[in-house]
């Protein structure tokens, strides 16, 4: 719809919609997985069933590479949480597990404008508390904490500054 509420219509069934950064694709889960609406078309395409990779459902909260070219999403399954890059530019799409945990991890993933991080919360088994942790998408080094201020709130949904230099997040009980 318009930015003040006219022109309203409907794209598809599901939930949780993403603009990439470039504004041509929409990201929305439904009920098998992740699929994009392609603006300049208004064609959906279906992107990645969660069954097909063994989960059970992706968390809603999918999130674009700054280049439009990727999304991370977090799926779910028995006693398991898995971060997973999918690259859009490839057909079918590539899919890599980054990152596959049995502790908790926060729903919110988010890319680095430079694309260089994904910072998310997660468990930390060292010290008993949710903290933020970062990733480097392209690597396999496991995750590092972010340094932060020493708090007894649990980081929850977060986003970066547009140039990369500052991080803010919402604390919870």
């Amino acid at each position: 719809m318009d930015a003040n509420g006219s022109e309203g219509r409907k794209i598809a069934d599901g939930w949780a919609p993403q603009w990439s950064p470039n504004g041509e694709q929409i990201a929305y889960q439904n009920e098998i997985g992740l699929s994009i609406h392609d603006v300049a078309t208004g064609q959906n395409r279906e992107v990645v069933r969660a069954s097909d990779l063994g989960y059970q459902y992706f968390w809603w909260n999918s999130c674009w590479s700054p280049d439009s070219q990727r999304m991370v999403l977090l799926g779910v399954t028995v006693g398991r949480s898995e971060a997973v890059i999918v690259n859009l530019n490839q057909q079918p799409p590539q899919v890599r597990m980054r990152l596959s945990e049995t502790v908790e991890m926060g729903n919110e993933l988010v890319w680095s404008p430079d694309a260089q991080r994904i910072i998310f919360p997660m468990r930390s088994t060292q010290e008993k508390r949710t903290r933020l942790f970062q990733m480097d998408p392209d690597g396999d080094e496991p995750p590092t904490p972010v340094v932060e201020l020493d708090h007894d709130f649990d980081p929850k949904t977060g986003c970066f500054t547009p140039d990369g230099q500052w991080y803010i997040s919402i604390l919870g009980p």
